[in-house]
């Protein structure tokens, strides 16, 4: 029987453990061994020799029935190397007999080289939610060989201790990589500002060599790593300022809604702009970006509404309320909803004030119900005088489409139109397309619509050559707003323009798309392609 071992290496307490892995103890075994590292004897057992070992009281012996086998030996002093560094090269020659028999010695090699892994942590606080989020990002996986090794155990001690003089209930120790903490109802379980210090211990035990063999035993490490991070938690006053102030704001400009136009009007800006920073500051928060540039914008913007927007003293740790929780207008704790919706929300507190960025409609819930008290947005203005013969390009592209090698109607080129091309009665979209044909004898065919309605179109089943390659069509598009809508057309290939007329129907001036298509007869890649769609908007004077 060829003995076998394992080793343990334990990096924390700066010990090794050889244990005896042979199989079939049938009677009486017995072992003793000598292990040098990096040319250095750390640990000779009691009977070793080179050549004759003695077996008064080996370190290792016992049989497989007896409860007395004693076949490990722990607490091996990594630290006899001079340096210190568990890494490098190890040699264990181990003397094994059984019964009497003859020893048999068995020397294997091993070299150690590892790296502890670096303890990660991500910290956040969220003032809006008054929470704070604690995630170890660490990779616990080690290199070894060029390979790569994930701990069999990972067993972790996760702490966070809140500020010094906070009134936060203490948590307890987790075992969970993500935490999240605070955002309850009460001081006591909601953040404080100031410093949180978070704290993570990691037991690792690692599998280097999975068995024993020819060259190496099986070999097992385990280590502890450490690490911790903290955060310094300061928002929360300058927000609970700034909500105070934006809230008496917005107080007195929906109360001079009914009763003070030229306040209202007045302000309409002010409104706006403190309305679109708070909403940006509540993205900033939630999104982990810097909220410093934000908060100094609103201080700026609502200081000149007799607003003290002044932070108090961070000197001392205080509870960060949950925006949700800010007091408003309202006799309860009251909100700003930023929609973008139609329908204001379902929740809601008597007081909260809903600004619809759809409608521009101003809602505040009163009784239990939201009620539209105001519309940011005024009235139109009334149109601008006509410019002389207004025209110009709308669209200009020259994206070089070719048809792939398929037989189906294929779309070059596009150009939705959009409301305000036609601006009255008798305005004109001039449409020009220019597109070149492959020099061979191929059936071609090249649309261009309205929707679905056609507006030119070119076939040729002739050959093409330098001469004839390029063909051109046109189209003039004209809204007489009576939903009887007409296009005349032109098509010049070779220098000769044929003429053509489509009449159609439409809902709005919002006509649809305008596309130029190809269609081989041929399936040949490149047949037909687009080489200018120009568009060109002419109002009548």
């Amino acid at each position: 029987m060829t003995p076998q071992f394992s080793l343990t290496f334990d990096i924390v307490n700066g010990h090794l453990t050889f244990t005896d892995t042979s199989v079939g103890w049938g009677t009486t075994v017995q072992g003793t061994f000598r292990i040098t590292h990096n040319g250095v004897v750390i640990y000779t057992g009691t009977g070793w020799h080179a050549t004759t070992p003695t077996w008064v009281t080996p370190p290792l012996h016992g049989t497989a029935t007896l409860g007395t086998n004693v076949r490990a030996v722990a607490s091996i002093d990594l630290a006899a190397d001079p340096n210190g560094d568990p890494n490098g090269d190890y040699v264990f020659e181990y003397w094994q007999r059984t019964g009497s028999g003859t020893p048999v010695l068995t020397t294997r090699t091993y070299t150690l080289a590892y790296t502890a892994p670096v303890v990660v942590i991500d910290v956040a606080v969220l003032c809006s939610t008054s929470e704070l989020t604690s995630e170890d990002a660490t990779d616990y996986d080690i290199v070894v060989d060029g390979v790569s090794i994930t701990p069999t155990t990972t067993t972790r001690k996760h702490n966070i201790t809140a500020p010094a003089g906070s009134g936060f209930t203490p948590v307890a120790e987790s075992a969970d990589a993500l935490r999240t903490i605070g955002g309850g109802s009460t001081s006591a379980t909601r953040l404080w500002t100031r410093t949180w210090q978070t704290n993570i211990e990691t037991a690792l035990a690692y599998t280097l060599v999975a068995s024993f063999s020819t060259v190496e035993p099986a070999v097992y490490l385990t280590d502890t790593v450490f690490g911790d991070d903290n955060i310094f938690a300061q928002c929360d006053a300058t927000i609970c300022a700034l909500a105070q102030c934006y809230a008496n704001m917005l107080t007195r400009w929906t109360t001079a809604l009914t009763s003070n136009f030229a306040y209202r009007e007045d302000k309409r800006d002010i409104v706006l702009q403190a309305t679109a920073l708070w909403a940006q500051l509540q993205w900033y928060e939630r999104c982990g970006t810097d909220t410093q540039a934000t908060i100094l914008a609103l201080q700026t913007l609502l200081a000149g509404e007799n607003c003290n927007c002044t932070a108090v003293d961070d000197t001392v740790s205080t509870v960060i309320v949950p925006w949700s929780a800010l007091a408003g207008s309202g006799t309860s704790a009251s909100t700003f909803v930023f929609s973008y919706t139609g329908t204001t929300p379902a929740g809601g507190n008597n007081g909260d004030v809903h600004y619809n960025t759809a409608t521009y409609d101003m809602s505040q819930k009163i009784s239990g119900s939201w009620v539209v008290i105001g519309n940011l947005k005024g009235t139109n203005g009334t149109n601008g005088a006509a410019g002389a013969n207004a025209k110009g390009i709308i669209y200009n592209n020259s994206s070089g489409t070719g048809t792939s090698a398929g037989t189906t109607e294929e779309v070059l080129d596009t150009y939705t139109v959009q409301v305000g091309d036609f601006a009255a009665d008798g305005d004109v979209i001039h449409v020009e397309a220019i597109v070149q044909l492959a020099q061979n004898s191929n059936e071609k065919t090249i649309n261009l619509y309205l929707g679905g309605t056609t507006l030119a179109t070119y076939f040729t089943d002739t050959a093409i050559n330098a001469t004839n390659d390029i063909v051109k069509l046109e189209a003039w598009i004209a809204y007489d707003g009576t939903k009887a809508e007409y296009a005349d057309s032109m098509v010049t290939s070779y220098g000769a323009p044929v003429p053509g007329y489509a009449s159609f129907a439409m809902s709005t001036p919002t006509l649809g798309t305008i596309s130029v298509t190809g269609h081989n007869g041929t399936a040949a890649a490149g047949d037909i392609i687009s080489r200018v769609l120009r568009i060109e908007k002419i109002n009548k004077v």
